[in-house]
Formats: structure tokens, C-alpha cells, sequence
């Protein structure tokens, strides 16, 4: 044990010399790399995305399309990644996002071996010379993706395992809020498998960092340079994992405190009160203009520092005459490369500054005031009263909702009510399945009880029970819930509505979009919403006349373009007010919260603000997403 602590503090103190030198090399050289590096990195930059973003675009449209529809949501998703469509998506994206690092990271090789010597060069000649190594830095991309994705299979199939083994006796929703001793298991059991996975992938990745400068500085082609690597990286693992570990821990604290000392000087300046709206905005762009100014230099300053880690192990590791000078370029690519490169570049950094000021002018213009969205109750307010019960609806509209959303699903003799979960365990303590029940049996659970005695005796409600409560008084999101195939859920739940003359109060949504599409051809007087919580492909193109989506996965260019299909947009499940304004500020349609009352409040001290003093509000949450303002401060 003495010798093993002595060891490791040995080998702390070589990593953290080895990262101070690093740091000492780079600042040392700074203005011999900052042009050759910058404009690398710019140019590298562009070729990247505007070839690989525009691909992966093309791509992902054509596999989905391949799969068979336009829009892959959720479960769809499951089964997309199983089917060949999905696993060539995989292999193509995963291969050609590890392709583009490598190949930039063998352009700074190149730079950081030849600047000093070929300085007004390097960056020009470094684009090019990665070109020639990328269809060997593609097939490596492949053989690694390949590699570690084999890897996964087992792990994933350890975790189905253990989930079925200690979470399958009950539906997965009651683990996940009653935190049973069976979920701490499965818990530990996962981390105890999960573990040796992660420092097995950790030590590959280390094991391999000598594949790239391999294939530039020797010309070896990607299994022989896994081999050698390999080779060659023995017994400098932890060294390796410590070095990389260090380094990006040292810059990461560094953008934390860069980035809290320019919000702390933005805010003071700012003050507590919403100022005039001309000072806010020079405050908060200039702000943000220092922000990404330093994270752009800072991230330069790792990529630089890293390939100067990885081209220092590989040179420590070399042998006398096995690294030739970077072969040079073919006929073919010297025909193509451009005379004045360096001159083109600069123009081309040029053009991307107009472009950046007139995308400044139009963020600008597009800054106004939302307007309030409307308020759904989840699940009914159900922080003052159980989910899913006629007590929840009826505080809901205390609480002046909109909307309340509700859960439905069909018992054993076809009655529909309202349920979110498989079973009863969360809500009444029971583990029978509502597919295993009929109604009268269902009506003697008690789903009240446990979440206050003031609710005991509370019994479990039908979808008729439920309209007759809302009508006139609050409008329904009904969720078709398939914790088992039920084809005639849809259908059940349209003729109810029709027949309770109720058609026009409700929304009917669903993860699964085929019973959604079914359920708007046979009924087409009732609004479908098509509930998503991940998607592939072109999401828009779904005939749905609302989308309900994770309100972390919201931009404000998704809401637009949902907006331009006439579609509503519903955001899910926000209770703090600072997300609250920030889907505000986007401009969805309808916020989908657990707290219908203190949101109705905030809403209507949003409403009672000027319009400039909306907009330099929604300008300070740009710059300080994390300030706090009470609805009194509102």
C-alpha cells in the first residue's frame, strides 16, 4: 500500500509537470501559433460544416425515409436503431464525426511539428495534408466505432438484464418515485457493471493515441497502427488517463471562472432593476460577445494542447528514422488547392463577419415580447391532489388552468380511465395490471390514500366522469397510454367524446403516431398532438395539430418552425419560473406544469409588463439565464 501511494503521487507529480510544460510550450509560442492555428481551425472549420452538416441532414431524411415514414419519434426510435437502416445511421455518423476529429487534430500534428520552420505555410499546407491521410483516418474512424460498439452490446444487455431482474415486477414509474430497496440494487448492481466497461474504454483510448500521428508521420495503414500503438503505449495508461484528465480539467476550471467573473461584471453593471432597454442590450451583447471569444480561444488553446500531449508520448515512444517528414501531396490535390489559399481565407473570415453582424441585426429584430401561453394542469394539479383524479381536475381549475392533461388507458372489460402507469403500485399500493382488472374491480382501489389521508377513499375516475367535471370549465390533453397493445383504445376514446358532445374541448395526444393518424381519419372534428420526446428526420412533416416535447429540448428556431406548420407547441413539465419565462421568451403555445396556480400567477405579472421591459427581460436571461425574479420584482 506504501509503495502504491508513493507510486501515484509519483506519477501525479510527472502529469502535473508534463501539463505545466504544455502550458509553458503554448504560451511560449503564442504568437508563432496564432495565425497558422487560427487560421487552420477556421478553415478547417468550414470545410467541416459545410460538408458534414449538410450531410448528416441528407443522411438522416433518407434512412428514415428508408424506414418507412418521414418522422421517427420515440418508440419508432427503438426500432428504427434495431432495424439495418438505423445501424448504418449509427456507423455513418459515429465514423464520420470520429473521422473529422482526427483529421483535424492530424493538421495540428503537422502544425505543431513544422510552424517554426514553415510558419506563413503551415496552416494552408496542413489543410491539405490532412486530406491525404483522410481515407485512412476513415477507415480508422470505422474499425474504432466498430470496436466500441461491439463493446456496448454486452454492457446493454448486463443493464436489460438487470432491470428486469430487479425492476420488472412493477411498472417502471413506481421505482422511479418510490425509490423501493430494490431500485438502490439495481442501482449498485449497474454502477458495479458499468465501472470496468468505462475504464475498459478509457484505457483503449489511451492505448490508441498514438494511431494518428502513426498513419500521418509513417504512412501506416489503421490496424497496424492500432497494433503499434498499442505496442508502444504499454504501461503508460494511468500516465496517459492522468495527463488528458488534468489538462482538460485545469481549462474547464479556467472557462468556469473566465466565464462567472464576465456574467458577475455584466450584472453589476446591469443592476438589480430592469434598466432602459438601449443599455441593456450594449451590456448584454458585449457580454456575450466576450463569452464566446473566450470560449473559442480556450477551446483552440485544448485542441492545440492535446495534440501537443499526444505528439509528445508518440515522439517518446519513436526510434531513430521511423518519422519521415509528412509525405507530400498528391499530383491531383496539389491541382486542386488553391493558389491563394491565405488570401481566400481571409475573405472568407471576412464574409463570416458580415454574415455574424447581419445575424446580430436580424437576433436583434427578433427579440420581441411573447405573448402568455396557455396552462395545462399534469396529470391535474397534481401537487395539491392526486394524479389523474376528479379531485386533481377540480383543483385544477381552481388554480385557473387551461387545460388539464390526463392520462387514459382501458380496464379488462373495455371501460376507459383515467391511469398513467401499467399497474396500481404508485398510486395504491396494488401490483395487479389495469389490463387485468375489469372495472368494478378497479373501483375498489383506493389511489387517495397515499398521497394524503385528506384523500383517502378517493377512487379511481373514467374518462365520462371526467368530462362531465370539466366541461364549460376547463378543456382536456387527453394521452392515449399504451402499456399494452390496445388497438381499440383510440377508437373507445373518440366515441366517448362524440357522444358526450365534448369534441371541441380536447386535444388527444399520443407517443405512438400510427393510432394518432388512425384515431384524426375516423375522427376528424377532434385536435390530435403528437408527444415527442426525441426525434430523427423531419419532424414537422407530421400532420399533427399540436406538438408536446421535452421543454429541454426546445429551441426557438424548432418552435418557429412548428409555427410555420401551423402546429401549437406544448412544453413539458415546467414548474420553475425561470423555465417558464425562457419558454415564454421562445414563444410556445401552452406550458404543461405540475403548479398550474403559481404559473397562472406568473403569467399574469408577465402580462402586466411594458413591452420594453419584457424585451430587457428576456435580454438579462441571455446573458443571466440563473437571476431570479419574484413575481413581485415582475
Amino acid at each position: 500500500m506504501r509503495r502504491f501511494f508513493f507510486s501515484s503521487l509519483s506519477v501525479f507529480g510527472e502529469t502535473l509537470g508534463k501539463v505545466t510544460a504544455n502550458l509553458k510550450w503554448i504560451l511560449r509560442r503564442r504568437r508563432q501559433l496564432i495565425g497558422p492555428v487560427s487560421l487552420y481551425e477556421a478553415w478547417f472549420s468550414i470545410l467541416g460544416l459545410a460538408l458534414f452538416l449538410p450531410g448528416t441532414t441528407w443522411l438522416t431524411n433518407r434512412l428514415v425515409a428508408a424506414s418507412g415514414g418521414t418522422t421517427i419519434g420515440n418508440t419508432e426510435m427503438v426500432a428504427f436503431f434495431l432495424s439495418v437502416p438505423g445501424m448504418i445511421f449509427l456507423l455513418v455518423i459515429a465514423g464520420s464525426a470520429v473521422t473529422l476529429l482526427y483529421t483535424e487534430y492530424a493538421g495540428l500534428l503537422v502544425i505543431i511539428r513544422r510552424f517554426s520552420q514553415e510558419a506563413a505555410d503551415a496552416a494552408e499546407a496542413s489543410v491539405w495534408q490532412s486530406l491525404v491521410h483522410l481515407p485512412a483516418l476513415a477507415r480508422l474512424g470505422i474499425i474504432q466505432v466498430l470496436i466500441y460498439g461491439t463493446g456496448l452490446l454486452p454492457w446493454l444487455g448486463g443493464c436489460l438484464w438487470i432491470k428486469s431482474h430487479w425492476l420488472g415486477a412493477h411498472d417502471i414509474n413506481f421505482y422511479l418515485a418510490m425509490h423501493p430497496s430494490e431500485w438502490y440494487a439495481a442501482l449498485v448492481a449497474a454502477a458495479i457493471w458499468t465501472v470496468p466497461w468505462l475504464l475498459a474504454a478509457v484505457g483503449l483510448f489511451v492505448r490508441w493515441l498514438h494511431t494518428v500521428p502513426l498513419i500521418v508521420f509513417e504512412g501506416q495503414r489503421p490496424l497496424h497502427a492500432l497494433a503499434i500503438s498499442w505496442r508502444r503505449s504499454k504501461g503508460t495508461v494511468w500516465a496517459g488517463i492522468l495527463v488528458i484528465s488534468l489538462w482538460n480539467l485545469l481549462l474547464g476550471l479556467l472557462l468556469l471562472f473566465l466565464t462567472a467573473l464576465v456574467r458577475w461584471v455584466a450584472s453589476a453593471l446591469l443592476g438589480t432593476e430592469l434598466g432602459g432597454l438601449g443599455w441593456t442590450l450594449a451590456v448584454v451583447l458585449t457580454a456575450l460577445g466576450l463569452l464566446s471569444l473566450i470560449g473559442l480561444i480556450l477551446l483552440i488553446i485544448n485542441k492545440v494542447g492535446l495534440a501537443l500531449l499526444v505528439l509528445a508520448a508518440y515522439e517518446e515512444r519513436v526510434h531513430d528514422g521511423d518519422c519521415p517528414v509528412a509525405k507530400p501531396l498528391p499530383a491531383w490535390l496539389e491541382r486542386v488547392r488553391p493558389k491563394g489559399a491565405r488570401k481566400a481565407a481571409w475573405v472568407l473570415a471576412l464574409i463570416i463577419l458580415v454574415g455574424a453582424g447581419i445575424w446580430t441585426g436580424g437576433f436583434v429584430d427578433e427579440i420581441k415580447p411573447g405573448k402568455a401561453p396557455l396552462i395545462t394542469a399534469h396529470r391535474g394539479s397534481s401537487q395539491k391532489a392526486p394524479e389523474n383524479t376528479l379531485s386533481a381536475l377540480r383543483q385544477a381549475i381552481e388554480d385557473g388552468a387551461d387545460y388539464a392533461e390526463i392520462d387514459v388507458q382501458t380496464t379488462l372489460d373495455g371501460a376507459v380511465i383515467l391511469q398513467h402507469d401499467g399497474d396500481f403500485m404508485r398510486v395504491g399500493g396494488d401490483s395487479r395490471k389495469v389490463a387485468e382488472l375489469t372495472l368494478e374491480e378497479v373501483r375498489t382501489l383506493d389511489v387517495g390514500s397515499r398521497f394524503s389521508p385528506e384523500f383517502a377513499g378517493e377512487p379511481v375516475a373514467t374518462l365520462e366522469e371526467a368530462i362531465a367535471v370539466c366541461r364549460g370549465r376547463l378543456r382536456l390533453n387527453i394521452e392515449l397510454k399504451y402499456n399494452r397493445v390496445d388497438p381499440s383504445l383510440a377508437g373507445k376514446v373518440g366515441r366517448i367524446l362524440r357522444a358526450e358532445a365534448f369534441t371541441g374541448q380536447c386535444l388527444v395526444m399520443s407517443l405512438d403516431w400510427e393510432p394518432l393518424r388512425s384515431f384524426a381519419a375516423e375522427f376528424p372534428e377532434v385536435g390530435i398532438g403528437y408527444i415527442v420526446f426525441r426525434s430523427l428526420g423531419q419532424l414537422n412533416t407530421a400532420q399533427a395539430d399540436a406538438f408536446s416535447m421535452n421543454a429541454a429540448q426546445m429551441t426557438a428556431g424548432l418552435v418557429r418552425s412548428i409555427h410555420r406548420r401551423g402546429a401549437e407547441v406544448h412544453v413539458w413539465t415546467v414548474n420553475d419560473p425561470r423555465l417558464a419565462l425562457r419558454m415564454i421568451e421562445m414563444g410556445v403555445d401552452n406550458l404543461i406544469t405540475d403548479r398550474p396556480g403559481e404559473m397562472r400567477r406568473l403569467l399574469d405579472s408577465w402580462e402586466e409588463l411594458a413591452d420594453s421591459e419584457k424585451v430587457a427581460l428576456q435580454l438579462r436571461r441571455l446573458l443571466l439565464p440563473h437571476e431570479t425574479f419574484s413575481t413581485a420584482d415582475l
